[in-house]
């Protein structure tokens, strides 16, 4: 009797096993020109599944065109850095908190010795040599963060009940480093990335078919036994 009982609990021990943590991922596409903010609708993690543990969010972005443009206005050479791109981010649409921040930038460095003013006015004109522009089709970027885990419950009970929105933002941006007296600006710039949640959990414990069998079999063997 003894036997059976140390090899049913060795039965019990087999049907508890599971293949370790489990992963859901989700990945939504974005694109436009500069400046916007785009809502993504996620699905909540259904808790049936089993115990949420973490979640991851990914941001790529990858800028498809346009340029930055910079002119010298002033009456020296200038010899300057400049800095440009678009940044990404990603941020609640309400439902849920994101943190820490998740952001993701295609950036251009690029050095320039600018002549001195030509006489085009104060508005950006990129024509040589007191002007220049800057291709920034191609850089990109990527990034991603791990939520905090006092947030990981905001995303099984949505006030929706069943999904949330996260905003994919993208801004223009440029740094000129070196003279005072160059401003800059874009033309036809355009992004596009995408999103990603993953879903990282515990799965909930359910005995396989096999297992059953097992217990089954384990049970005939006890019945007999007694007999």
């Amino acid at each position: 009797m003894k036997r059976i009982l140390q090899t049913f609990a060795c039965g019990l021990a087999l049907a508890g096993m599971v293949a370790g943590a489990a992963t859901i991922v989700q990945t939504l596409p974005f694109s436009g020109a500069p400046n916007f903010s785009l809502p993504l609708t996620f699905n909540s993690f259904d808790v049936s599944l089993g115990t949420l543990t973490a979640v991851d969010i990914g941001m790529t972005i990858q800028i498809n065109g346009g340029n930055a443009l910079v002119d010298n206005d002033g009456a020296e050479t200038a010899n300057v850095t400049v800095t440009s791109g678009v940044n990404g981010g990603v941020s609640s649409g309400g439902e849920v908190a994101v943190l820490p921040p998740l952001t993701a930038s295609g950036t251009v460095v690029q050095p320039l010795t600018l002549a001195p003013d030509n006489g085009d006015g104060t508005g950006i004109d990129p024509a040589p040599a007191d002007g220049a522009s800057i291709s920034l089709a191609g850089a990109s970027g990527a990034n991603t963060i791990t939520v905090m885990p006092g947030v990981i419950s905001t995303f099984t009970t949505t006030a929706s009940g069943a999904d949330y929105t996260l905003n994919a933002d993208a801004n223009n941006f440029i740094n000129i480093v070196g003279s005072g007296s160059v401003s800059g600006g874009f033309t036809g710039v355009g992004a596009a990335g995408s999103v990603t949640v993953t879903y990282t959990y515990d799965p909930a414990i359910i005995p396989e078919p096999a297992s059953l069998a097992i217990f089954g079999l384990l049970g005939l063997g006890m019945i007999r036994r007694r007999r």
